[in-house]
C-alpha cells in the first residue's frame, strides 16, 4: 500500500486573502456600475465620487502596506480627505487616483457623474 504525503494545513497569506477580495469587490462593482457619458469631455467631479475612491483606497491600502510609495500614497490620501472636505472634488479626486496608483491599485470609477 502507498503512503500518502502528510497534507500540510491550509493557511492563507492575510494580504493575499485581501486582496482577492478587493478585486472580487471591485470587479462584481466595476461590472454592475454602468455610467453613461453625454455632453462634455471634461468632467464634474463629485463628493461621490471623492467618497468611492476614498473607500476604494481604504480597503486596498491594508493589502499594499507594504508597496514601495505607501508612505507617498498615505500623504495623498490625507490631502484628498482635506481636499473633499473643503469641497474642492476635483483637487480630491485627483489625489485619490494618485494615492492608489502610488500601491499599485488602479482607480475604478463606481459612481456616474452627471454632464451639463
Amino acid at each position: 500500500m502507498e503512503r500518502r504525503p502528510a497534507r500540510r494545513p491550509r493557511t492563507r497569506d492575510r494580504a493575499a486573502a485581501n486582496a482577492a477580495t478587493l478585486l472580487s469587490f471591485v470587479a462584481l462593482l466595476g461590472g454592475v456600475v454602468v455610467a453613461q457619458r453625454v455632453g462634455s469631455t471634461t468632467p464634474a467631479h463629485t463628493q461621490a465620487e471623492c467618497v468611492d475612491l476614498a473607500r476604494q483606497y481604504d480597503v486596498a491600502a491594508p493589502a499594499h502596506h507594504a508597496a514601495p510609495r505607501a508612505e507617498e500614497a498615505q500623504r495623498e490620501r490625507t490631502a484628498a480627505a482635506e481636499a473633499c472636505e473643503a469641497g474642492r472634488y476635483t483637487e480630491g479626486v485627483e489625489a485619490l487616483r494618485r494615492a492608489l496608483h502610488a500601491i499599485g491599485v488602479k482607480p475604478v470609477r463606481l459612481t456616474a457623474t452627471p454632464r451639463p
